[in-house]
């Protein structure tokens, strides 16, 4: 499944990795405590508390994150998530995946919420082009 081609902005692409018992409590970026368990990502830039819907490309799978921290510090990689992030996104074994990022507005965010609680498939984009390569910005 690709990503509805109008569907959120800051679209990237790249490899993410997954952090969690190392940094299990400790403080985030935004003040938080980071929760391994919690739907999260560390992003170098993007906005602390906006939204990211993240896919999987190697298997389609899809996240809906909330952007806590700042990372990853390498520049091999777009994005660090959470354990619970990484297991839902089924790359928890791999440690890393290429992934495709896109920020959400906070209704677009409800909406992916919403499809994802009822089980929906977000629906696929119309363009194959859509997604820029990190190395490509």
């Amino acid at each position: 499944m690709r990503l509805r081609s109008d569907l959120g902005t800051a679209v990237q692409r790249g490899t993410a990795s997954w952090y969690g018992p190392g940094f299990h409590g400790r403080k985030s970026a935004n003040g938080e405590r980071f929760n391994m368990h919690s739907m999260t990502a560390a992003h170098p830039n993007l906005p602390l508390l906006s939204w990211v819907l993240v896919r999987n490309v190697r298997n389609n799978k899809v996240a809906l994150l909330k952007v806590t921290d700042r990372g990853p510090y390498s520049s091999r990689r777009i994005l660090d998530v959470s354990y619970a992030a990484a297991k839902q996104l089924g790359f928890v074994r791999s440690g890393t995946a290429q992934v495709e990022v896109r920020q959400l507005s906070y209704s677009e965010a409800s909406w992916v919420r919403h499809q994802l609680d009822e089980g929906i498939d977000v629906p696929a984009a119309d363009d194959p082009h859509s997604a820029v390569n990190a190395s490509d910005e």
